[in-house]
């Protein structure tokens, strides 16, 4: 008996000594698993337990307010035969056949994380794409339609609207009375209900960068340019019963679809274009080009190809690849500079920056998807969560007698930037004109399109408040008559 007991405490203990009955913690600490078994205290002295769900808690962080929900892929740009020389001094655009890396994020406008990718209440696309040239990171923003507003001051209000109000459900009053009150959200609003606004795959998306920069040539003339991105894949759409079952079996359809293309080897192209003007054609323009509402018709400003964009990686770890990727409308290159006639860039530009100190922290631009490939020798230094050299030994300033290059030499101004009178200011929307371009829009459409746009647009209006729906209809009625006809019969039968 006494030996039976004395062989088991002897198993016993070659057993604790064996590596498989340990864990780790992350500063190598060993951690017996008995201590982590049913019985037994299990919280203050659990070092594994209190390590990883302390981690657990802390693991999210803070979204997107916009485009909170997205995926994306890595792939290159190659430089097409039309380059840019003449326009821009950028690298990436002036040696044909030169490759550049990049990185593409697609965002669903106003959709939260796990919600339905092909919900009706997505307002557009984002197509974000990141050039890792040699002289830095280069960030572009195609959208598939117009911004919402031209208006800086009024972006955070037309936003909230579009969005669940304070309850979190969605607030189709709240929306439309928006849209009545201030009408250049018109484009925006409408747009979404056209078949191009629910693609088969992202892969079809055609984007254009509704924020206009300036190009900068080696003799120091300027000129402006939006880039589009015309997809190669023929478009083809969902029609609403497909949209509605993909809602409720597959809420990641477009994400899924993505990625599989990629890993099959279906690998997704576009051409990247550029549409320029010089400053004396922006003076002779009937519109603003400087206002993002509004859409450069190619019959009037031609588009040039620039390149192709392929996209032929899966991301490895979409949080670690995706969700820290920090974009900016200031990250630009020598030779495109940012446009002061745009207001909204403006903002926009200071808007990113502050989220992405206040979403990821101060050393953001350390983490490897936002540190560019160019040597660079930045002035900033520790700050939450300091890594890699942080600075090393060299000096912390510029200029100094050590020969360490500091901030950018670049003058922005000087090949002129403002242009006189140009410039939008804060005044009441009605003055501008928020319905010529939707009026060409619906002349273009086939009958098949704008019945399709009549039905989408009238299952929310069917659900607003009478007087939101009146002054609905009115905004429809200055954009087309025959556009707001075709709502009588359903407001008869409504009655």
């Amino acid at each position: 008996m006494k030996l039976t007991i004395v062989l088991i405490l002897i198993i016993n203990k070659v057993k604790s000594n064996d590596e498989s009955d340990f864990t780790m913690t992350n500063s190598q600490l060993k951690v017996p698993l008995e201590r982590m078994s049913f019985n037994g205290p299990k919280v203050l002295p659990d070092e594994k337990f209190l390590e990883k769900l302390g981690h657990f808690v802390r693991e999210r962080t803070l979204l997107r307010t916009g485009f909170s929900h997205g995926t994306g892929a890595f792939g290159h740009f190659k430089c097409g035969p039309n380059s840019l020389t003449k326009y821009t001094k950028a690298n990436l655009f002036n040696q044909v056949g030169k490759q550049t890396r990049v990185i593409v994020r697609f965002g669903f406008s106003l959709l939260a994380p796990g919600a339905s990718e092909t919900s009706k209440a997505n307002i557009g696309y984002a197509m974000t794409i990141r050039f890792y040239t040699d002289d830095g990171n280069f960030d572009i923003f195609g959208v598939t339609n117009p911004a919402i507003i031209r208006d800086s001051l009024r972006i955070v209000s037309a936003l909230r609207s579009q969005a669940a109000n304070v309850n979190s459900f969605a607030d189709l009053n709240s929306k439309w009375e928006m849209i009545s009150l201030v009408p250049e959200i018109l484009t925006t609003a409408i747009d979404s209900k056209e078949s191009r606004s629910f693609p088969h795959s992202l892969t079809m998306l055609k984007t254009t960068t509704s924020q206009t920069l300036k190009l900068v040539n080696d003799r120091g003339e300027h000129t402006f340019v939006r880039f589009l991105l015309e997809p190669v894949i023929k478009f083809r759409y969902l029609e609403d019963k497909t949209i509605l079952d993909l809602a409720s079996r597959m809420p990641d359809y477009y994400s899924r679809e993505l990625f599989t293309a990629i890993k099959r080897g279906r690998y997704p192209e576009w051409e990247l274009r550029a549409q320029i003007i010089s400053p004396k054609i922006v003076k002779k323009l009937k519109f603003n080009p400087f206002d993002p509402t509004k859409v450069w018709d190619e019959s009037i400003i031609p588009s040039m190809l620039v390149g192709k964009l392929i996209l032929n990686e899966n991301p490895s770890n979409f949080f670690s690849q995706i969700e820290q990727l920090a974009f900016n409308p200031l990250n630009l290159v020598t030779g495109i500079e940012i446009n002061y006639n745009d207001q909204v860039l403006q903002s926009r530009s200071r808007a990113y920056l502050d989220a992405q100190l206040h979403r990821l922290g101060s050393n953001f631009a350390e983490l490897p998807m936002n540190k560019p490939i160019s040597p660079n020798t930045p002035q900033i230094r520790d700050g939450n969560c300091a890594n890699r050299k942080n600075g090393g030994i060299d000096q912390s300033y510029f200029p100094n007698s050590f020969g360490l290059t500091g901030d950018s030499p670049r003058d922005y101004s000087s090949s002129g930037n403002i242009l006189g009178p140009i410039k939008i200011k804060r005044y009441n929307t009605v003055n501008e004109d928020n319905y010529s371009q939707l009026n060409e829009s619906w002349n273009s459409w086939s009958q098949s399109e704008r019945n399709l746009i009549v039905k989408r647009l009238w299952a929310e209006f069917s659900r607003l408040e009478r007087f939101i729906q009146n002054d609905a209809l009115k905004q429809i009625k200055l954009i087309n008559i025959e556009f707001y006809e075709k709502f009588l019969p359903l407001l008869e039968n409504a009655q």
